[in-house]
């Protein structure tokens, strides 16, 4: 008996450990892992952060079969499943390259078991178990923020940090690199950095702690200068304010709204903090890397208003004096070549592919009544393009919405569920979010929505679907949990 206890003490500190990594380890997504670019998937890899999802689906095997059972007791579960599967069947039946659509199939169905996953996993923990979870998000925050920095650093005098940036990170777009530590993409980062933010929001037992992550991840998520998780944390920061001004007009709640508003508006304040502290790092990261050219600093806070305002705010450009040209730069050339930085015409052309991407994608879930209901095929998109609407495209067509990627790939029929499932766990969260583990929800799912208007992508959303799956599965009728 006794080695029994100390086996399921084992296997449950081991689940702990795989659902932290899945929920707070998205800097790590992409490396160390090893790639394998087999039918024109080039972000298909496998490496640290997926080997902990499938850990993480095998150790909870065995928590599965009560939650299915549960599931199978809501309608709505079974009747989304059925919809999703049917739209999927049918893109597969319907797809110009089966294999890439077998292989992206099975991609959104992991995807799915991870929540599962995720959930049964959360729910098996002790109470004990959740506040450590919780810390250790806590100090994840702390942790990337740091290595953030240090990534600044050391991309300001070496044009790829030493090979740890990726393609589009160089300085020669903004005039500063961009932060992705060990993720894809500065965008994936920054997504994967939410959940410590909010959770040093809202669980605040360990005050110090709390205000620590909540500075060094908002300082970090500035330093990716990703104007997606910008618009995402103050969208649903104000989705949640509405929400406590709605309960202030309640007597009963005042109290209490009070003081959660109180406490919003003191974290705001610190994340404000970490996003001035972040600002200044890249102006002084441009100001090292394009000593030689005139006017750097102003040219690059030009340019980062610019791209923060949708081009709406400009500053007026200042010229280089002809009696004084620019001295040639002892110092490497950044990943673009260019001496110095040009500004003009990446922030457009950055914009216009990815509109240009999303109206391909539309125009082709558009074609007929069928792709509007079934959509043209995960992973079809591409081919369906070439062949269908005689337009030039790659196979491999990428489209930055994550929306509008589902909506042309697997049509409303998969879409809708999806979207269904998201948003009732948003009104789970909401219906507690006079609890910690409420508002934590709720600022959380609200996010990750608004979220999803910036990248598209199946891999590298997997602690998304995780979180969601966490919210949905954990809120039901008397289980609220305060941490």
């Amino acid at each position: 008996m006794r080695y029994t206890g100390t086996m399921r003490v084992s296997v449950s500190t081991v689940r702990l450990w795989l659902l932290a990594v899945v929920m707070f380890g998205g800097a790590i997504a992409l490396q160390p892992s090893l790639g394998f670019n087999v039918f024109h998937f080039p972000s298909l890899r496998v490496g640290v952060y997926q080997l902990a999802t499938v850990g993480l689906v095998c150790c909870s095997l065995p928590l599965w079969w009560h939650a299915l059972v549960s599931l199978r007791k809501r309608r709505w579960v079974v009747a989304a499943a059925g919809l999703l599967s049917l739209s999927l069947a049918i893109g597969m039946l319907s797809s110009q390259v089966p294999g890439r659509t077998a292989l992206y199939t099975i991609s959104l169905l992991y995807l799915l078991l991870t929540g599962l996953a995720a959930a049964v996993t959360y729910q098996s923990l002790s109470q004990q178990q959740r506040v450590r979870l919780m810390t250790i998000g806590l100090w994840s925050g702390v942790v990337c923020g740091i290595a953030a920095v240090s990534q600044l650093l050391a991309a300001s005098f070496h044009p790829t940090a030493f090979g740890t940036l990726c393609s589009g990170c160089h300085a020669g777009v903004f005039g500063f690199p961009r932060v992705n530590l060990l993720a894809a993409e500065p965008q994936f980062l920054a997504s994967s950095l939410l959940p410590s933010l909010w959770a040093g929001f809202c669980f605040r037992n360990n005050r110090r702690v709390a205000a620590w992550s909540v500075f060094w991840t908002s300082l970090a998520i500035g330093l990716t200068f990703s104007r997606g998780a910008f618009v995402a944390i103050i969208a649903a920061g104000i989705l949640y304010m509405l929400v406590l001004v709605w309960r202030y007009r309640q007597p009963a709640d005042r109290p209490g709204v009070k003081k959660s508003l109180k406490s919003f508006i003191a974290c705001s304040g610190i994340m404000l903090a970490g996003i001035v502290v972040s600002f200044s790092l890249l102006l002084l990261s441009a100001t090292i890397r394009y000593h030689d050219t005139p006017h750097i600093t102003y040219r690059t806070a030009a340019s980062m208003l610019d791209q923060l305002s949708l081009g709406v705010l400009k500053l007026p450009a200042k010229t280089e004096s002809p009696t004084s040209p620019p001295t040639q730069s002892t110092t490497p050339p950044p990943a673009t070549g260019t001496k110095h930085f040009q500004p003009s015409g990446f922030v457009a052309a950055s914009s216009n592919d990815r509109l240009s991407a999303a109206d391909l994608a539309v125009r082709a879930w558009l074609d007929s009544p069928k792709t509007i209901v079934f959509g043209v095929g995960l992973a079809n998109l591409g081919s369906f393009i070439q062949q269908t609407l005689h337009q030039p495209a790659s196979l491999d067509q990428t489209v930055y919405i994550f929306y509008i990627l589902l909506l042309s790939s697997i049509g409303l029929l998969g879409l809708l569920p999806l979207l269904a499932i998201a948003l009732w766990a948003l009104i789970q969260a909401g219906r507690y979010i006079d609890h910690p583990s409420g508002r934590f929800g709720f600022l959380l799912t609200s996010a990750f929505l608004v979220h999803f208007w910036f990248f598209g992508s199946l891999i590298n959303s997997v602690h998304c679907f995780a979180w969601i799956g966490v919210f949905l599965y954990n809120y039901r009728k008397n289980h609220a949990e305060k941490l």
